[in-house]
């Protein structure tokens, strides 16, 4: 099956990419020397290392648009591939040589960004992701975190999935912003039918065998049933995989023709119902809040409107979980009714008992607040998987704004809150402007709201960047005047109020 539309695979090249200028070559050395450090860091091989590195970098160099596209590609399936490639199951960042290649592929195509200006010109979005960069680097020597390895382990983390940004303001294309676009769709199709294939047919036996090595508590939904986690490494990148793959098959409907836009529809089916059956209420929540946004912003509402949609949305879907209501106790090992009412009593109630959201609240209020009484930061890798691997460090609050805080102090906060507002803006625009791409990001942005910095959902943070990155790129259109939600009705209203009798 094909990942793309019909036509190209590639866009064609815009002058002579096969050779370099000179000054290109000692960022092409940087990037073979950044790519030996990422794998030394994660635990691989020195000899495998200058084996992949310089193909990478090469292909970097030469056809980086292709290594983007596959890129992407790799981070989405890597969960898959670690289970079915022996070696690949390992714990932890360390040890295990297939996380090394993401990193050193980001890195590479972020030095060929570079030497194609993409930090030229800046915007205010750009100055405030190159803010991030900085500090991220700079607090990777914090003693705050045990150790320097947890800060270098935390930059695979926090910094390198940022670097995307980079790629995408200077080497994105149109059209192949596209053919991602298609095959996040496609690959989030393809891990619906995966994932309910283990939810109901049951794991094979590499996907058992990396439930029982990971130990992932999270799985378990209790009465003898364990989430589904489709081809990804854990259940919440599923879910928000499922939820930015529902919000790419929705946004390129308003670009197919008219006749096949209700076949459209049929992935989606499969889509939700995974999601649905995931059980996790957040990522459900969240994908439907993105939906809204990203429609919202598709018929050029105006941007209290746009966050309207949005919130009204999250409310339809919780007053129809309170009028569905439980269907009742379920028996041990049934998935269907066990998942379904886990979900629904989680929905009708979303601050409940019941509910882990008060716990993610307290957690991230509590770290936002240490981000005022411990304003120098904690450290890079402080909030990462590299705090509890290389130190007794582990301070993650499991939502961007506490993390940004912990890790980075009060610049943390600051820079975070202007991200915040300068990526919404920024896509909000380039949206109601008629950029299909920009659209596309609005939901993405929407249904991984507070996890933008999460590195541990590999491709969702890296495609959440590269989106970032060609968005901000893209040329200021003729503002066009945003739909006043109820303008064709209040004339009327005030027509027959006029003529009301006295």
């Amino acid at each position: 099956m094909s990942l793309s539309p019909p036509g190209d695979l590639l866009p064609a090249p815009e002058g002579d990419q096969t050779s370099l200028p000179s000054a290109s070559w000692p960022l092409v050395i940087v990037a073979l020397i950044g790519g030996l450090a990422i794998s030394l860091v994660a635990g691989t091989h020195v000899a495998l290392a200058l084996v992949i590195l310089p193909i990478v970098v090469a292909v970097a160099f030469v056809s980086p648009q292709s290594l983007i596209l596959l890129l992407v590609i790799w981070l989405l399936e890597l969960g898959l591939v670690r289970r079915l490639i022996p070696g690949g199951s390992l714990s932890g960042i360390s040890g295990d040589p297939l996380l090394m290649i993401g990193p050193a592929v980001i890195f590479a195509l972020f030095m060929r960004a570079v030497s194609a200006g993409a930090m030229r010109n800046r915007t205010g979005l750009a100055s405030v992701v190159l803010g991030f960069n900085i500090i991220a680097i700079l607090q990777a020597a914090n003693p705050g975190q045990g150790s320097l390895m947890t800060g270098l382990g935390g930059l695979l983390f926090l910094l390198v999935p940022m670097l995307a940004f980079w790629v995408g303001r200077s080497l994105m294309t149109e059209q192949l912003f596209r053919q991602i676009r298609w095959t996040v769709a496609i690959l989030g199709f393809l891990n619906a039918c995966y994932g309910i294939s283990q939810q109901f047919s049951g794991f094979q036996s590499w996907d058992a065998r990396w439930v029982q090595t990971q130990g992932y508590t999270a799985l378990n939904v209790g009465n003898g049933v364990v989430r589904a986690f489709g081809s990804s490494s854990s259940a919440q990148e599923y879910a928000v995989t499922l939820a930015i793959g529902i919000v790419a098959w929705i946004s390129l409907i308003s670009e197919v023709r008219p006749a096949i836009r209700i076949f459209m529809l049929a992935p989606v089916v499969p889509m939700v119902l995974a999601l649905y059956w995931e059980s996790q209420r957040s990522a459900l929540l969240l994908a439907i809040f993105g939906l809204g946004l990203m429609i919202g912003t598709r018929f050029k509402m105006r941007a209290r409107w746009v966050a309207v949609a949005g919130v009204l949305a999250v409310f339809m879907l919780v007053f129809g979980a309170r009028a569905i209501g439980s269907g009742g106790p379920a028996q041990a090992g049934d998935a269907a009714s066990t998942l379904s009412n886990h979900q629904i009593v989680g929905l009708a109630d979303p601050t409940g008992s019941k509910s882990s959201y008060n716990s993610h609240m307290n957690r991230t209020v509590k770290g936002i607040t240490q981000g005022f009484t411990n304003p120098l930061g904690s450290g890079t890798g402080s909030v990462t998987l590299a705090g509890s691997k290389y130190s007794t460090v582990s301070k993650g609050t499991e939502m961007d704004p506490g993390n940004m805080a912990i890790a980075f102090g009060l610049p943390g906060v600051i820079l975070y809150a202007l991200g915040l507002i300068l990526a919404s803006q920024k896509v909000y625009r380039r949206g109601i402007e008629g950029h299909h791409a920009a659209v596309f990001a609005t939901g993405v942005l929407g249904a991984a709201l507070f996890q933008w910095f999460n590195g541990d959902l590999y491709g969702v943070c890296t495609l959440i960047w590269l989106s970032l990155g060609y968005v901000d790129q893209l040329p200021e259109a003729a503002q066009p005047e945003p739909v006043e939600l109820l303008a064709p009705v209040l004339p009327r209203l005030r027509g027959s109020i006029t003529h009301l009798p006295a």
